[in-house]
């Protein structure tokens, strides 16, 4: 009240000092534009600039609340259309989720037309056009996703991968992923559809980004490496490409190994690998393939079975050295190394061996009672 009062007198006084000016001296203003002129006093023209300064002011105030006033309704606007949208997108990923594919499609392209995410919603309606075997709509949906918000081209792709890999379209799968960042979905994704293609070659150049997963792929990788190695046409050459890039712990497989020989030209080649395979496992398989490589590196082959059988009691070099002596037409030695093997361990394969052995020296009651063994093993016999 006081600040109010104060400045009451001071207008008061402010007003009776121009005043007493203007009485004084009015003063000349004398102003000319072309064949126009202006005649006033000082005070008139300032009190014409004052009104004119207050005027313009004021109307800038009252566009700048219009304008803003224009914002507000705008934003509000919008406000209002992104909470439909998300009330739309939360009931169409709900209907999604509970398999209503129909409700939940026309509910998400509904919110994508509402809200400023209608790229994500586009996504989620092709997933329930998908669901409805309506592959026209789908992949229209997914156009229309891209183009609403290209940082979802690469999204989208991966959605049309998934989708393609639930309807068992591989290679459609495949071609979706084709310039896909490696991520552990992707990966996946390509496993899978590789796997069902039966694309070999393909997945070994995979194995590389799906080891770095951390995953233990041995058995898979495994399986792959053993398809590859059944390709017709096999050279020993692409064998050896093959076996060489496999990690240690599938080089060491028996199944792998035995794969990798099979089929191969160079016996000194095969009976090096045989020879390396056991003597990292020991593995009997190795050692009756090793027996039965061939002709060409027997002698070879006697000498080293003959320095691991001093080395230990096991049946199977005993079996695997009796195999190569009666190959080399060394009966005897073949027969007295196979009854050592039945001593160590009986198996299905000395017992054969020994019945062959038998009819060879010409003991035919002999051979037939080991055969007889084989039609009626005991349950202490072991098969290898």
């Amino acid at each position: 009240m006081t600040r109010t009062l104060v400045y009451l007198i001071l207008a008061i006084v402010a007003a009776g000092s121009i005043g007493i000016l203007v009485a004084r001296d009015p003063g000349y203003v004398l102003v000319v534009y072309g064949s126009y002129s202006m005649q006033t006093s000082l005070w008139v023209l300032l009190a014409l600039v004052a009104l004119s300064t207050g005027l313009a002011y004021v109307t800038v105030r009252i566009t700048r609340g219009l304008l803003r006033t224009t914002e507000v309704f705008g934003g509000w606007r919008q406000q209002r259309k992104d909470q439909k949208s998300r009330s739309l997108t939360r009931r169409g990923i709900a209907l999604l989720t509970a398999g209503e594919y129909a409700k939940a499609e026309k509910l998400l392209v509904s919110g994508a037309g509402e809200g400023s995410e209608a790229g994500t919603n586009l996504l989620a309606a092709a997933r329930a056009a998908n669901a409805q075997d309506q592959g026209e709509r789908r992949e229209a949906l997914l156009r229309r996703a891209i183009e609403a918000d290209q940082e979802l081209e690469g999204p989208a792709r991966i959605a049309a991968a998934e989708m393609a890999a639930e309807r068992g379209e591989w290679q459609r799968c495949l071609d979706c992923l084709a310039d896909a960042r490696s991520t552990d979905l992707v990966l996946r994704l390509k496993q899978r559809a590789m796997l069902a293609l039966q694309d070999w070659e393909g997945l070994s150049a995979l194995m590389p980004a799906l080891r770095r997963s951390g995953e233990n792929l041995d058995e898979f990788e495994k399986r792959v490496a053993m398809e590859r190695l059944s390709a017709p046409n096999m050279t020993d050459e692409g064998r050896k490409v093959i076996y060489g890039r496999l990690p240690d712990s599938v080089k060491r497989d028996e199944g792998v190994i035995l794969k990798y020989i099979d089929g191969m030209t160079d016996e000194s080649k095969a009976e090096s690998v045989l020879r390396q395979g056991i003597k990292q496992t020991g593995s009997p398989a190795l050692l009756l393939a090793y027996a039965e490589l061939g002709s060409v590196t027997l002698a070879k082959r006697i000498k080293r079975a003959e320095s691991w059988a001093k080395d230990g009691e096991s049946y199977a070099v005993h079996l695997a050295l009796a195999m190569m002596y009666r190959a080399a037409g060394e009966t005897a030695k073949a027969t007295d190394t196979c009854r050592r093997s039945l001593d160590i361990a009986e198996s299905a394969e000395g017992q054969k061996l020994m019945a062959l052995l038998l009819a060879d020296a010409g003991d035919l009651a002999g051979s037939n009672e080991y055969f007889k063994r084989l039609l009626l093993p005991s349950t202490s016999q072991l098969t290898r």
